[in-house]
Formats: structure tokens, C-alpha cells, sequence
């Protein structure tokens, strides 16, 4: 039989999904602030050699084609970034959307202890009831509905209990879900890819591979980067800057 005691409590599980939030944001920060660092030190490197290439008498210098292309690449992909301008999270956004998380992560554990504390009262009552066979008023009890309707309780308050404690793996895969914006259409994409929806509520939940396969240009970048119209946002993320009015 196992061990009650070794296994994670709901407390501590939904502690654990805070910490790892909380992680998550901070490498999160990191690597943004590593990433745009090194994309402002490249850039001019790289503009330089695309002007020089489309204006000068040949790309022989280039390489090949492929190198060529590459580079254009680089260059849209710095262009797209400034285009989109406020589009795109800032860190300080990126910090406002983990936080909101772990707000919602602290709101679920405080809930989460209240209805342990009404699961433990209950069951402390049955205890009681068992022990003296009669009711908070004195009374004795004649037949056991008092009891069933205490079972019944702490039965309800059980299932609340393992519904939160079971919300903790759901908000990490829901934290991976993303949804698609057309700037073009100036609205989500529909689920399977179809349709679009001004609400929310109606764009179709992805897969990060998902979203990006949706957002595939005809050069093999991102079709945001040659033309911003399309772009992958995580589903959390959305919530917080684009909610449904």
C-alpha cells in the first residue's frame, strides 16, 4: 500500500507550478535580453552586406545564392521586429504576463486550502458523531442520516479538492497553448486553421509547432518576417494584453 506521506501534497504541487513560473520568467527575461543584444550587434553587419550586395555589380563576395538569402533573412527579421514595434512583448510585458500567472497560481492555492480546511472539519465532525452518537445540539441520533449527510459533505469538499489539485498539469499544458493573430484580417485564426474570429474565445488553440507552421512564409522564415501580418502568441499571454472586451 502507499505511503500517503510520501506522496506530493496539493500544497505543495501547487507551490512547485509557482516556482516554476516564476523560473520561467526570469530565463525567460534572460534569454530576450541575450537575444536582442546579439540581433542589434549583428544587424549592421549584415544590412551593410545586403546594401552592398543589391547595389554592387555582382554577390560573387556572397558565396552563393543561399548565403544571399540568408542574410536577407537576417535583415527581415530585424526589419519585421521594427515594424511591429509595440506588437512585440517588451520584458516588462513578458514580466506583467508570468506574474499574472503566478497571481492566478497563488488565488488557486488559497482556495485550494480553504476547501482542505472544510474537508478536515467535516471529517473531524463524523469522528465525533461516531464517538458519542449524538449531534452538536446534545441530541442522540436515532438513524444514521445525520452521519450520510456528513459523508456526503466531506465526499463534496474531497472532489473540489482533487478537481484544484488536478488543475496544476492543465495550467502547464494551457501555459504552452498558443493562438495566432492576422494582422491582416485584424483578427484570430479559427480552430484547424480556418476562419477568423474578432473574439478570443473563438481562435483556435495550437501547438507552439502548430502556430508556427501556420506562420511559414515562401522563402522558409516566418511569414511575419517578410510581411508582419501573421503572428504566434501564447494563449496565457493573449489573455492578459488582448482579452475579449
Amino acid at each position: 500500500m502507499t505511503d500517503l506521506n510520501t506522496q506530493m501534497t496539493p500544497e505543495a504541487m501547487m507551490q512547485a507550478e509557482i516556482e516554476r513560473l516564476t523560473a520561467e520568467r526570469d530565463e525567460a527575461r534572460a534569454k530576450a535580453k541575450q537575444q536582442r543584444k546579439v540581433i542589434a550587434k549583428v544587424y549592421n553587419r549584415v544590412s551593410g552586406v545586403v546594401i552592398d550586395a543589391v547595389l554592387g555589380p555582382d554577390r560573387v563576395h556572397l558565396g552563393s545564392t543561399n548565403d544571399f538569402d540568408l542574410l536577407c533573412d537576417l535583415k527581415d527579421e530585424w526589419d519585421a521586429h521594427k515594424i511591429m514595434g509595440e506588437e512585440i512583448m517588451t520584458s516588462e510585458q513578458e514580466a506583467k504576463a508570468y506574474k499574472t500567472r503566478a497571481e492566478k497560481a497563488e488565488r488557486q492555492l488559497a482556495e485550494l486550502r480553504v476547501q482542505m480546511a472544510a474537508l478536515r472539519e467535516a471529517l473531524e465532525r463524523i469522528h465525533d458523531l461516531n464517538l458519542t452518537a449524538v449531534d452538536e445540539n446534545g441530541h442522540r441520533w436515532a438513524n444514521s442520516d445525520l452521519i450520510e449527510q456528513e459523508i456526503v459533505s466531506s465526499r463534496m469538499s474531497d472532489d473540489a479538492l482533487s478537481t484544484l489539485a488536478a488543475a496544476a498539469p492543465q495550467e502547464q499544458q494551457s501555459a504552452e497553448t498558443h493562438v495566432v493573430w492576422s494582422y491582416e484580417h485584424a483578427a484570430w485564426w479559427g480552430p484547424d486553421h480556418r476562419g477568423y474570429y474578432t473574439s478570443l474565445r473563438g481562435a483556435g488553440r495550437y501547438t507552439r509547432e502548430q502556430a508556427l507552421s501556420i506562420c511559414i512564409g515562401a522563402r522558409g522564415g516566418r511569414r511575419y518576417h517578410e510581411n508582419p501580418t501573421e503572428v504566434p502568441i501564447l494563449l496565457a499571454d493573449a489573455e492578459v494584453f488582448w482579452p475579449d472586451k
